[in-house]
C-alpha cells in the first residue's frame, strides 16, 4: 500500500506520491457528490466517521509507527474523512453539519489552507526540531504568526486567484453563449 512506505523523512508526508490515496478518496467523494450521490444511513455513518476522526486525532502517535515518518493509519483517517464529507453532502441540515458549522470551526476552515501551507515555515523560524518539546513561551507568538501569514496568504494569494477564476469562467460562459461553434456547429466545418 502506498501509505506504508519506508521512512524517508519529511518527504513521506509532503511528497505527492505518498498522498495519492488521500487525493483518490477526495476525488471519488467529489465525483460521487457531483453526480448527486446520496448516502444511505448518512446520520449513522457520519457519526461513526466523526468519532473515528476524533479517535485518530487522539491516537496520532500510535498511528505513526515510526515516530511520524511512516504513514500507517493515515488511510483510515482519509476514508473516515471521505465518509464524513459524503454524509454531510447527503444530509446538510443534520446535527453534525450544524456542529461543524460552529463559528470558530468555520473560521478555521476559511484559513485552513494557509495554515496548512505555512505551518512548517513557522517551525523553521522558531528553530523547532521534530521530537523536541517546544518552549511554552514560543507557542502563542508562533500561533499568532501562523494565523497572520495564513490571513495574508488568503487575502493576497487565494482571494485574487479565486476572483481570477470566476472572471475567467464568466468570460468563457459569455464566449460559449455567443459562439456558433460551441453551440452545436458540426466539427470540422468553418463557422462564419
Amino acid at each position: 500500500m502506498l501509505n506504508q512506505v519506508q521512512p524517508i523523512g519529511l518527504a513521506t508526508y509532503f511528497v505527492t506520491f505518498t498522498r495519492w490515496d488521500a487525493m483518490a478518496v477526495g476525488c471519488l467523494v467529489a465525483i460521487w457528490a457531483h453526480r448527486g450521490g446520496q448516502l444511505d444511513r448518512a446520520r449513522l455513518l457520519g457519526t461513526v466517521a466523526l468519532v473515528t476522526l476524533l479517535a485518530c486525532l487522539a491516537l496520532v502517535d500510535d498511528l505513526s509507527a515510526g515516530g511520524g515518518d511512516e504513514l500507517y493509519g493515515y488511510l483510515g483517517t482519509e476514508l473516515a474523512a471521505g465518509v464524513l464529507i459524503a454524509a454531510l453532502v447527503s444530509h446538510p441540515d443534520g446535527r453534525i453539519a450544524r456542529a461543524l458549522s460552529w463559528g470558530p470551526l468555520a473560521l478555521l476552515g476559511v484559513y485552513s489552507y494557509g495554515l496548512y501551507l505555512w505551518n512548517q515555515l513557522m517551525y523553521e523560524v522558531s528553530g523547532y526540531e521534530h521530537g523536541q518539546l517546544m518552549s511554552a513561551w514560543l507557542v502563542p507568538p508562533l500561533l499568532a504568526l501562523m494565523w497572520l501569514v495564513a490571513w495574508l496568504s488568503k487575502r493576497f494569494v487565494e482571494d485574487p486567484a479565486r476572483r481570477y477564476v470566476r472572471r475567467a469562467e464568466r468570460r468563457f460562459r459569455s464566449i460559449s453563449n455567443t459562439s456558433p461553434r460551441i453551440q452545436g456547429a458540426p466539427p470540422g466545418r468553418a463557422v462564419r
